[in-house]
């Protein structure tokens, strides 16, 4: 019964510590902290869900997410958002990137590409490597993203998630992008340009677009200016890893969730390993039949029915207080005397101990 008891103690301590190890692991995608920055998927300051949720519950518009690989969406004519790009990154776009976003934009889209915001560059940090040559992005498109300098002071200020980008583009030779926003620099921040049906629109502000920016300030001005006259709005996730591939296997290694799948498989083992056999020797079967005196007095009474004739139980106890007379209260002669007569008067034994008993103990 114990056994089982401590069984079912064990597999609910199991099932308990499985549960709170799987909680932790499923934790972060409830919150979106398993999600690169700018994801819908991510509820958190560094998140755009309450954009998405947002524009999400206007009845006119549709709104929907992008799991499958960005090709796929070629003939669209929704506002196609990549939010969440690195913004130095630009300038190492090859051509064929270029191409496909015009491609993509000439059959329809309004493909919009936020950048994350961006702290200024100091000597200590540069963004990304330089690039060899004239950048793709300056010989087809006729335009570069730049930084502005700054303080090794001000990088720190700026923190891991600044507010305010320092990422604004400059055009080279002939430009025909449009300006749409500006920062206090008169720097462009927000540039458009018309491909076939549809545009291409690059911004660096996209700070007002994420969840802390949204609720600190609803910059409806914006996003009425990158919607345009669409109604459609798709936010994509593969061009920040998240893709759906189909495979449990692929999501546990993208979202890092090996260790816990590890783990929980280790000690689903050991339960198992423990209820099928037992780290301690396999004791005897006990004998069928309980041996008799279970204690000292059962074992005494036993010993003295075996070795004393009932009649001679008076005449042994008298003899074994004889031997050890010398030990106890002094008793004198008269008594020792009297007791004996009374040893030799026959009876029962218990009477006669009783009475050999109150002769030796009696106060004079």
């Amino acid at each position: 019964m114990r056994s089982k008891l401590l069984g079912v103690l064990a597999g609910t301590m199991l099932i308990g510590f499985v549960y709170v190890l799987m909680r932790i692991a499923i934790l972060p995608l409830e919150s979106g902290d398993a999600y690169p920055e700018y994801s819908s998927l991510r509820a958190d300051p560094r998140g755009t869900k309450a954009l998405y949720e947002s524009l999400a519950v206007l009845s006119e518009l549709s709104v929907s997410r992008n799991f499958q690989p960005l090709p796929k969406l070629k003939g669209s004519q929704a506002v196609v958002l990549l939010l969440g790009e690195r913004a130095w990154t630009a300038n190492t776009w090859g051509e064929e990137q270029l191409k496909f976003y015009e491609s993509l934009a000439a059959e329809g889209a309004r493909l919009v590409i936020g950048f994350l915001p961006e702290a200024p560059e100091s000597a200590l940090r540069r963004h990304g490597t330089p690039s060899v040559g004239v950048p793709a992005l300056t010989k087809r498109w006729h335009l570069k993203v730049n930084f502005y300098k700054g303080t090794i002071k001000e990088v720190e200020a700026a923190g891991s998630m600044p507010r305010e980008t320092n990422a604004f583009f400059t055009f080279e030779g002939d430009s025909d992008w449009e300006v749409l926003d500006a920062n206090e620099g008169d720097d462009a921040t927000l540039i458009s340009h018309n491909f076939g049906k549809g545009a291409v629109l690059l911004l660096t502000e996209s700070y007002p677009l994420s969840n802390e920016g949204l609720r600190a300030e609803r910059d409806v001005a914006l996003i009425d200016i990158l919607a345009g006259p669409r109604q459609q709005f798709v936010f994509d996730e593969t061009h920040l890893g998240v893709e759906n591939t189909g495979s449990v296997g692929a999501l546990i290694r993208r979202y890092r969730l090996t260790g816990a799948f590890g783990v929980a498989v280790l000690l689903g083992l050991l339960f198992l390993w423990k209820n099928s056999t037992s780290l301690l020797p396999q004791a005897e079967d006990p004998p069928s039949a309980t041996a008799q005196g279970a204690d000292a007095q059962s074992g005494l009474v036993n010993l003295l029915k075996r070795s004393v004739q009932a009649s001679e139980l008076a005449r042994a106890c008298w003899d074994r207080w004889k031997d050890t007379r010398a030990l106890g209260r002094p008793v004198s002669d008269q008594r020792v005397q009297q007791a004996e007569r009374e040893l030799g008067a026959g009876g029962r034994p218990i009477d006669i101990y009783r009475k050999i008993q109150h002769i030796l103990t009696e106060k004079t």
